[in-house]
């Protein structure tokens, strides 16, 4: 069993990317339109709670590969989007890449948006560890949504991603 990363993503959202390359838009309008810079916030903190244990499962790639697409088109190359994230965190380690990640993600709706993603990126794999908590708690506290706000978040995962019954 994997966990989808697609049921967390907003059915309307978008992207200043995607806008910009003439891709598709829905039907509805968005529910939270991403500026490039947020974009590239909400890769980089996807990608750093993907990089926390140092091992990327192939759940995790699937899934990392899903919202590189999802946010930055289909002709987007997901391994150069890749190689450049690891490219940063390994330049600048984690801490300042979370720094980093997080001066881009200034509005609220969208630190809590990149929250979200890696708070369910995080359980992509069916597996924690300490070093992802405690990645988690640095996140809430860069982000500075607060734990209860953080919990309501997480909460608001599970029921996306729990099945309906």
């Amino acid at each position: 069993m994997a966990i989808e990363i697609e049921g967390v993503l907003p059915a309307g959202l978008t992207t200043e990317y995607l806008v910009n390359h003439g891709a598709p838009q829905s039907e509805a309008s968005p529910s939270i339109m991403l500026t490039r810079h947020e974009t590239d916030g909400v890769l980089e903190l996807a990608h750093l709670t993907t990089a926390v244990d140092d091992q990327f499962t192939a759940e995790e790639t699937r899934a990392f590969a899903t919202l590189i697409t999802r946010l930055l088109g289909e002709k987007a190359s997901v391994e150069a989007v890749v190689r450049e994230l690891e490219k940063r965190r390994t330049e600048e380690g984690l801490e300042g890449r979370l720094a980093g990640a997080v001066k881009k993600l200034a509005r609220r709706e969208a630190a809590e948006l990149a929250y979200k993603i890696s708070f369910a990126l995080s359980m992509v794999d069916l597996a924690t560890d300490d070093d992802e908590a405690d990645f988690d708690a640095g996140v809430v506290a860069a982000l500075g949504i607060g734990e209860e706000r953080a919990q309501e978040l997480a909460n608001e995962v599970f029921e996306a991603l729990s099945p309906e019954e």
